[in-house]
């Protein structure tokens, strides 16, 4: 399967699983909405007043919002959604649904280099995103997020290590980072067993 074939159906699959999410028909659950929406509304709402969101007061006599990782502020694609957006629950759906599409990619991207058949690559680019894990994880939007940048990490290593180059090791330190910048802490911690694993 051509590689833009595979990004169109996935895009279509993923569209099509989030599509309930997207039009207002289904809503984020659990952790989903009164952790990860709430963190990302209330950081949006600070940028918004031109403050940074050092403290809040709504959690127990305060709480230092900013030194919380799994506010996850500085990770590119929460602080986009909170610097442009008014946030809310229905950005946590865009969220999951693009890190969704990100998982099947990176894993077909793994796939191809890995098998050198497009066929298996894309079998395991559109299984992966639509495992259990990811549906079974989205109230959890930190751990989903870590399991779709998965697979760009192991590529990144992978690349590094076939021949180390000062731009495959910034690739590789740009995904790391974003693990990192994810915020869950038990997840990137095994994200880093497994890379060392592979290594």
């Amino acid at each position: 399967m051509k590689t833009r074939y595979f990004v169109g159906l996935l895009a279509l699959l993923v569209l099509t699983a989030y599509a309930p999410q997207l039009l207002g028909l289904a809503s984020i659950h659990w952790d989903a909405v009164g952790v990860f929406a709430a963190n990302l509304k209330l950081a949006s709402d600070e940028l918004h007043a031109g403050r940074l969101p050092l403290w809040t007061p709504f959690i127990g006599a305060g709480f230092p919002f900013f030194a919380d990782p799994q506010v996850a502020l500085w990770y590119p694609i929460n602080f986009l959604i909170a610097f442009f957006t008014s946030a809310g629950p229905w950005w946590v759906s865009v969220q999951l649904a693009l890190h969704t599409f990100l998982a099947g990619l990176g894993m077909y991207l793994l796939g191809r280099r890995l098998f050198r058949d497009p066929r298996a690559a894309a079998f395991i680019g559109l299984v992966y995103p639509f495992t259990g894990f990811f549906a079974g994880y989205a109230s959890h939007v930190g751990q989903q997020n870590i399991a779709a940048i998965l697979p760009w990490a192991i590529l990144a290593l992978d690349r590094f290590l076939e021949r180390a180059n000062a731009k495959r090791a910034v690739l590789l330190g740009v995904v790391g980072a974003l693990l990192l910048l994810i915020g869950h802490f038990q997840q990137t911690l095994y994200a880093a067993v497994f890379l060392l694993a592979w290594l």
